[in-house]
């Protein structure tokens, strides 16, 4: 009986020493075996001699006690009074194990703290997460800041790292302040409790999560608003660090040239080549080729002016051929009218003729013969002598050496060869042969001889007027008289009476001289005395004739 008492009494001893060291840490475990061994062996003595004593005494203690304690967990009770000795129920952590009656009794409604989570005999031992032991032993809320939580049977409270926070009571951990995304903005905590965690500015951003250090800045390709970070989208680009923003790229205009990024994170805009150009301000995709009409150089887009055209890709425009031309931003020319070099596109009207044509007006005439035309918006030049202009020259055509031509000669037949007046038996005179003759003389050496006109009478008058002067002088008194005289002449009937110095009549050419006297009237209008030039005064003599 003895020894099967005492091997109860070892084995539930074991057993409680399994459950101390469950339920404190190692350091606890070694203190608390030293006192069990200490009280086990102070004891040991009265228990034995409790259970001796008792052996005698009938229905003292008995290991049936399942009438007692119907659950069947108490293996050794006393019956009277009645207590269980050895109580092999197994109770939850947060429940205390009353060994006497065998039952497990929950720790909240042991010590009245509905936060208590493990106990002892004595006093609440452990709390919920969120919540540790005060000096009174009483579960008390985490204060904010901070986060509580239970480890090998400890209630622990401490103050939330470097990079979390917490603002709110009873939390058993402390939230991690975020890292930078596109759509969250990252935050930090620099020191150790704090309440909120601080969020990046303009420019910073957070690289991880729970973050200790000062913001970052904001790395090349990037932009980091409000502590978020994204990468320069396509279009956009950054080339410096610490930016809130990214710069779009730049559309093409007449002096600027345009740039592109055509992926994302790009530090800067690429240019577009010749020929090409961006049609949109943040353009994401490669440049486009230069329309008609228009020209790029390095990226630029400027139009085409009128009288050029340029077809698609053109680094420049290219001028209109002569005799045609467009309007601004042509990609091809049209053609003006005839004799046009250049012309208004919008009316058509010529601004410069091509050589051969003069500007009459709003257009262009062919050069008529006998003028040259060097076109541009000239006019019409007579042709100069020993020179030959046929219609539509550009310029006068000299005659060949020795040969002479008339101002204003139309061909080369103009054109003549030396001419000796004298030896043709003419009479030279202002650069002019007059010949006396009834009928045309006959062509010398291509010199043609033409009756003349009254555009050489002076000419002729002055040619021929000389040797000496018969002079006739009567004076009458009336018309009658004086053209009696004149009629009366061996000159016959065709006598021509002028008061003219000089008179041409069917190529005969009369040259008078005249002066009046008289006291009245009709003594100056009808009193005459003529010197007259033998042989010039009727036209019974020699036709003349003139060449050059």
């Amino acid at each position: 009986m003895k020894k099967k008492l005492r091997k109860k009494i070892v084995k539930k001893l074991k057993s409680t020493i399994l459950n101390l060291k469950n339920a404190f840490s190692l350091v606890e475990l070694s203190v608390s075996m030293i006192i069990i061994a200490i009280i086990i062996a102070a004891l040991a003595p009265i228990i034995t001699k409790r259970l001796t004593a008792t052996s005698t005494t009938k229905n003292k203690i008995s290991t049936n006690c399942d009438s007692y304690y119907p659950d069947g967990y108490c293996s050794m009770c006393y019956i009277t009074p009645k207590r269980c000795i050895i109580c092999t129920k197994t109770c939850n952590s947060d429940e205390y194990k009353n060994v006497d009656d065998c039952t497990c009794e929950a720790c909240k409604d042991r010590y009245n703290d509905p936060y208590c989570s493990q106990c002892n005999s004595k006093r609440c031992t452990q709390c919920d997460n969120g919540y540790y032991l005060n000096d009174s032993n009483q579960c008390t809320p985490c204060p904010a800041g901070y986060y509580c939580y239970q480890n090998n049977d400890l209630s622990i409270k401490l103050p939330c790292p470097k990079g979390s926070a917490n603002n709110k009571i009873a939390q058993s951990v402390c939230e991690d302040c975020q890292k930078s995304s596109e759509t969250i903005t990252g935050t930090i905590a620099l020191q150790e409790g704090s309440l909120t965690c601080t969020p990046c500015l303009n420019g910073y951003y957070a690289s991880k999560s729970a973050q200790e250090t000062e913001c970052e800045i904001c790395p090349i390709g990037y932009y980091c608003p409000d502590g978020k970070i994204i990468p320069c989208q396509k279009g956009y680009a950054n080339n410096q660090k610490g930016q809130s923003a990214c710069t779009p790229c730049i559309k093409s205009n007449s002096t600027t040239g345009g740039t592109y990024a055509n992926s994302i994170g790009q530090s800067i805009c690429l240019a577009c080549s010749n020929g090409s150009y961006t049609l949109n301000q943040a353009q994401a995709t490669t440049c486009n080729t230069c329309p008609q009409g228009y020209y790029c150089p390095d990226g630029k887009i400027i139009q085409c002016s009128a009288g050029t055209y340029a077809p698609q890709g053109s680094t420049n425009c290219l001028p209109c051929a002569t005799g045609t031309t467009s309007n601004a931003g042509a990609a091809s020319c049209f053609s003006c009218a005839q004799g046009c070099n250049s012309c208004q596109a919008s009316t058509s009207n010529c601004l410069t003729c091509k050589a051969g044509y003069y500007k009459n007006g709003s257009s262009c005439t062919i050069c008529p013969a006998g003028y040259y035309c060097s076109g541009g918006s000239a006019g019409k030049t007579i042709c100069p002598a020993n020179h030959y202009c046929p219609q539509g020259s550009s310029s006068a055509k000299a005659c060949p050496s020795g040969y002479t031509s008339n101002q204003g000669s139309t061909s080369s037949s103009a054109c003549k060869s030396p001419f000796d007046c004298k030896a043709a038996g003419g009479t030279s005179y202002n650069g002019y042969c007059y010949k006396r003759s009834t009928s045309q003389p006959a062509a010398t050496n291509g010199h043609t001889w033409s009756m003349v006109n009254s555009g050489h009478m002076q000419n002729v008058c002055n040619a021929f007027n000389s040797g000496p002067i018969a002079s006739i002088s009567k004076q009458y008194t009336d018309s009658y008289h004086f053209n009696a005289y004149v009629v009366s002449a061996t000159c016959g009937s065709r006598c021509i009476k002028t008061y003219s110095s000089c008179e041409m009549r069917d190529g005969v050419v009369n040259c008078m001289k005249y002066s009046y006297s008289g006291t009245n009237s009709i003594q100056q209008n009808y009193f005459a005395r003529f010197n007259i030039h033998h042989n010039t005064f009727c036209n019974y003599f020699s036709t003349i004739w003139v060449t050059k």
